[in-house]
């Protein structure tokens, strides 16, 4: 009877494991097919597999404009397309080979301003969010996105005389294009977003002891001189003086 309760004992242990694994799985899943969004705010986790939860989006008191960048495919632009193909299951309408003498394109979609961006999140609007990330150094803010779309929706980003991130009456971001004086709003559920940058906040202090953000940085790389990824440090170092 013992033996029996131990065999039990362990499909009940295997049980949990494999449900345990494929909820980590289906959680993976969901992640990877959230697109990422230009200005929300996303947690990035995961020792082995990155995942990244979308916290919030930044509020807008007035369009961001945006730099539009006309790139070609190459292979490591297409391996992340194709990868984003698989995960979305969305048909490939991108066909490219090396011997092409033409590559096809793509979009490069990136916040321009980035001195009236760290102004955005330091105002009172966005208080609340930069409140609840300051303690952990694995929130970053969406910079640019790489996206392909029909030939008409990458022509119309291609010729507009402007491009703006905004904000709808909800609150839902979208781009808006505009050429010779006509606005074109487009929402990022309707191109396809295969691959993006997010940039880590640099925090410092003022001389109340209130935390601001200083700067944004690729991730991997350092923050300029008098600031930190880790907003607690800098707390650390105030008791040591003290002391």
């Amino acid at each position: 009877m013992g033996k029996n309760k131990g065999a039990w004992t362990w499909v009940v242990l295997a049980g949990f494991w494999l449900c345990a694994c494929t909820a980590y799985q289906s959680n993976v899943q969901y992640n990877r097919l959230q697109n990422p969004v230009l200005g929300e705010v996303r947690h990035q986790s995961g020792q082995f597999i990155k995942t990244h939860e979308t916290i919030g989006h930044l509020v807008l008191r007035e369009p961001l404009p945006l730099q539009v960048v006309d790139l070609p495919f190459n292979k490591q632009s297409y391996s992340q397309y194709v990868k984003y193909l698989k995960t979305s299951r969305r048909a490939n309408t991108v066909p490219f080979n090396d011997s092409l003498p033409i590559a096809p394109r793509y979009v490069r979609l990136q916040l321009a301003d980035r001195v009236e961006l760290i102004k955005l999140l330091n105002e009172e609007s966005n208080k609340a969010l930069c409140d609840y990330i300051v303690q952990d150094e694995d929130y970053g803010l969406v910079g640019s996105i790489d996206f392909t779309s029909t030939d008409e929706g990458l022509a119309a980003f291609f010729n507009a005389s402007h491009v703006f991130l905004d904000q709808d009456e909800f609150g839902k971001p979208f781009m808006m294009l505009l050429k010779n004086r006509k606005q074109h709003e487009i929402y990022f559920k309707d191109i396809q977003i295969f691959d993006s940058e997010i940039l880590s906040f640099c925090w410092a202090e003022d001389r109340y002891h209130n935390k601001y953000i200083t700067n944004l940085t690729p991730v991997g790389d350092r923050c300029p001189k008098g600031s930190t990824k880790k907003a607690i440090i800098l707390e650390k170092e105030r008791e040591h003086i003290k002391f």
